[in-house]
């Protein structure tokens, strides 16, 4: 006699999940104890790479703070405490390090030590190690250091590349293109080049204002402003002159 098929159905239902059952038990049974083992080690390496996160974190929080000291000290003339600091955050190999070179090098310009602080620049200039944007900061204060007796085409040459609006240093590096510019006699290319350092908002406003002065400084105005002033001039003159003309009348 045949079972109805709902009987049926739950029957071979049944006889699935024992199927199941029976080969997870084997399986549990032949690899039990390696699954048990392959779990463990996963708990243990998500734990070590949170711990190795933690301590990471904590470790670049410490350096942070420790800089910040360092720059506390430097801002308050302290060198005799800013110095052996910087010595040793330099050879750590981080983002502070190459903080620390620039502030090394940095102290030596203000000392008048141009040649030694020029030498340390190009030094981390030259570090592939170095991230980029330190690289390019330690470029622009080489070629601060070097200015005096460095010839106009060779800042141009170093600096054209970062001389531009679409550089993150653009105000440092236009700033000393634009005085090469004018060691060269190209007033129109230093003022077009300062007005436009002038007048791009990304560019910290202590530079903005620099540059405005040294524009001012020199009498130095973009071509299109010239033309413009020109143009204006001219149309004053060509009222003044009706003005007059009618008045006679």
């Amino acid at each position: 006699m045949a079972l109805p098929p709902e009987e049926n159905q739950t029957f071979v239902r049944e006889v699935d999940e024992e199927l199941r059952r029976a080969e997870l038990l084997r399986i549990w049974r032949s690899y039990g104890l390696w699954i048990v083992v392959a779990v463990i080690a996963i708990l243990v390496a998500i734990a070590v790479w949170l711990y190795l996160g933690h301590r990471s974190n904590s470790t670049a929080d410490a350096r942070g703070e420790r800089y910040d000291q360092v720059v506390q000290h430097l801002n308050q003339g302290n060198y005799a405490k800013a110095t052996p600091e910087l010595a040793e955050i330099a050879k750590q190999g981080d983002g502070y390090a190459a903080l620390a070179r620039l502030e090394q090098a940095a102290i030596l310009l203000q000392n008048n030590d141009h040649a030694g602080a020029a030498a340390k620049f190009a030094q981390i200039a030259a570090d592939p190690s170095v991230p980029e944007p330190y690289r390019q900061l330690a470029t622009i204060r080489r070629t601060y250091a070097e200015f005096d007796w460095m010839k106009p085409s060779e800042v141009i040459d170093r600096l054209k590349s970062l001389a531009v609006p679409e550089s993150a240093w653009f105000g440092s590096a236009g700033e000393l293109v634009a005085l090469a510019y004018l060691k060269q006699g190209r007033t129109s290319e230093a003022g077009q080049l300062l007005n436009k350092i002038a007048q791009t908002e990304s560019v910290p406003e202590s530079i903005r204002q620099r540059v405005q002065q040294l524009a001012g400084r020199y009498g130095v105005q973009p071509a299109a402003e010239t033309a413009a002033d020109s143009e204006s001039a001219a149309t004053g003159e060509t009222t003044n002159t009706q003005s007059e003309g009618n008045a006679s009348q």
